[in-house]
């Protein structure tokens, strides 16, 4: 019934109708009263009864198909990761490359997501406009991304991914426009423990290092372009002792390959900061020990690893400037001899091979 009383012309009928019963009270019996006749209704009484038509309705405009096709998006943008196992124990890169499988099903599954969802708005928009075209901006989440995702973290990968998956939605000239974007990748970690946010941001560093996207090795040689004048801003992190190279080498029982350089020195020996930035995060791991990461200015990660104890020189957040004191040469976590682990990654999310710039910084000391 609710919906034939939305229908003006409905209620326009009703209205007459009641207008009938309330002339039918009133009429006088034949022959009552005046005997004149009535005089016929004329033809502007006749179409002031008559219903009026119906309104056109008004065509949507480009916001309004925007707005309709962005809430469909919305629900039908949906993620469930129950059917992969990825809570096993691993405790080489190895037993991590069997299951590449489950990862790469995960960043399949959101590409396929996101498409759906997009087709769906699309539907939407031609409710409105059949001749509709789709432009879709997907972005890539591929299985090393999504191996870090599942870093212990509380909050489950497809939680995250619908969470912080930014969605902007546009409709003009005919066009459907649905761009799909991931926030930085340590977005997906502020709300985790220290620990868990070090752990994927090196997990996910090593992967990208090693490992091509369809899971074959790189090889990499650890080469880098830094920026032209950066070794001038740096400092050595320990003046006048051995650098060894050893980028890539194979490590705990040829599981897994170097990702630095060593620089050997006596144990307690200070170490400094090579360049001017914000310590990131101080803690211990089994392979790294002791350890102190700073983001630099430039936008460099550099990780002193191996450090005889919690170094007591700096803070999380604490800002440092090139060649302050950081920490304490030691021979923690998985070292046999007191050195000190020079790391960097790069803005890119990669390693690369310290010894050219350390080589570069000692060159430009010596004058």
């Amino acid at each position: 019934m609710h919906a034939f009383i939305k229908n003006p012309a409905f209620r326009a009928g009703l209205a007459a109708l009641a207008c009938c019963f309330a002339l039918s009270g009133c009429t006088m019996p034949a022959g009552a009263g005046d005997s004149t006749a009535s005089p016929a209704p004329t033809a502007a009484a006749t179409a002031a009864l008559a219903p009026s038509p119906s309104p056109s309705p008004s065509p949507a405009s480009d916001a309004d198909i925007a707005l309709r096709a962005r809430a469909v998006f919305n629900g039908h943008f949906k993620l469930n990761y129950d059917k992969y196992d990825t809570g096993q124990e691993i405790a080489t890169f190895a037993e991590l490359m069997e299951l590449r499988h489950l990862f790469t099903g995960m960043a399949d599954d959101y590409e396929a997501a996101v498409s759906a969802a997009a087709n769906a708005a699309l539907a939407a928009a031609r409710e409105f406009d059949p001749d509709a075209a789709l432009g879709l901006t997907c972005p890539e989440a591929d299985w090393r991304f999504m191996v870090a995702l599942c870093c212990d973290c509380a909050e489950t990968a497809d939680a995250k991914l619908l969470r912080l998956s930014g969605v902007d939605v546009a409709y003009e000239n005919g066009a459907l426009a649905v761009n799909v974007a991931l926030p930085p990748f340590e977005a997906f970690f502020e709300n985790e423990a220290p620990d868990v946010q070090y752990n994927a941001l090196t997990v996910y560093c090593y992967l990208n290092t090693v490992y091509n996207e369809d899971g074959s090795e790189t090889n990499s040689d650890g080469a880098y372009a830094f920026p032209e004048g950066y070794a001038e801003t740096l400092a050595e992190p320990l003046p006048k002792r051995h650098i060894k190279e050893g980028w890539y080498d194979e490590r705990s029982d040829a599981t897994r390959h170097h990702m630095g350089t060593d620089i050997t020195a006596p144990e307690g020996r200070i170490i400094h900061a090579c360049g001017a930035g914000t310590v990131l995060y101080i803690g211990w791991t089994d392979i790294a020990g002791n350890y102190v990461m700073i983001l630099d200015d430039y936008g460099f990660r550099f990780t002193y690893c191996h450090m005889v104890e919690r170094t007591k020189w700096v803070e999380v957040g604490d800002r440092v400037e090139a060649g302050q004191v950081i920490g304490n040469v030691g021979d923690t976590g998985n070292s046999d001899a007191p050195h000190l682990h020079l790391s960097i990654i790069t803005p890119e999310h990669r390693y690369v091979d310290p010894y050219p710039l350390v080589a570069e910084i000692r060159e430009l000391a010596r004058g």
